[in-house]
């Protein structure tokens, strides 16, 4: 299967299924508000920062993208990847609004990347407020080459950072605790652990017997989840006074 297509076959539901309403534990329903459209093949991941009331998506398109929730706006498309964007997540972030903020994708280009989008109040207004926003953000902090803003919001083309090493499909990353190092997970059965600022490969973390699906790490502590096609995952601990690895092993897929 074509890197690019990642698991589109495995992820393929019945057509024409659309679940609008879910009903929580406590009776409370809930409703379909905002469809974002804008990608142009298969969305692998999204991630919301609610402080900032902003999202931001990963597609097979080879893109990954930053929306506004209040409007539907697209407000930046990345465009620095040469394969399917498969995961995204925003960096840990002070509780200011207004601001240069990070994010990391990981590719199919066997990469991850490290980039930055600048957001400011015009984000946080809803769509009744101001039906014409367009993420119209000061980008002067930006390093990335930038065109006007249109229905893709302002294109990125630059990231501040690319973390290579991997020689498979880099499948997912997330953002260590304090946020100087990231961790991504491959289908070359590895995950490594980097230094953002300097892009270093700090550790390789081996062991799994086939291709990584997912990496998740502690918001605050220095452990991380590495998960695996062969039916386990590896909790990794970082701790000074520690030092280990776990395997959980039962699932028999």
């Amino acid at each position: 299967m074509h890197v690019g297509q990642k698991l589109r076959t495995a992820l393929r539901g019945p057509p024409g299924r659309l679940v609008f309403k879910v009903g929580g534990g406590d009776g409370e329903r809930f409703r379909h508000t905002r469809r974002f459209d804008g990608h142009r093949d298969g969305v692998w991941h999204v991630t919301a920062d609610s402080l900032r009331n902003i999202c931001a998506s990963a597609s097979a398109d080879q893109t990954a993208r930053v929306w506004s929730m209040n409007s539907g706006a697209c407000l930046y498309t990345y465009v620095g990847h040469s394969g399917s964007v498969n995961c995204i997540t925003f960096a840990p972030q002070s509780d200011t609004q207004c601001g240069e903020h990070m994010l990391a994708t990981a590719s199919g280009d066997e990469s991850a990347h490290i980039w930055k989008v600048a957001i400011c109040s015009q984000t946080l207004l809803s769509s009744d407020d101001d039906e014409e926003e367009k993420a119209i953000v000061d980008g002067g902090g930006l390093d990335s080459e930038t065109m006007q803003p249109n229905v893709e919001g302002t294109r990125i083309k630059n990231a501040m950072m690319r973390l290579t090493g991997h020689t498979g499909v880099v499948i997912g990353c997330d953002w260590l605790a304090g946020g100087s190092q990231l961790i991504t997970a491959s289908w070359d059965r590895t995950a490594n652990i980097y230094d953002v600022e300097r892009g270093e490969v700090l550790n390789i973390l081996s062991g799994h017997e086939m291709e990584l699906n997912h990496c998740s790490a502690h918001p605050s502590q220095k452990l991380v989840v590495t998960s695996s096609k062969d039916s386990t995952f590896r909790l990794w601990d970082f701790r000074e006074t520690i030092q280990s690895v776990a395997v959980f092993q039962g699932h028999q897929e």
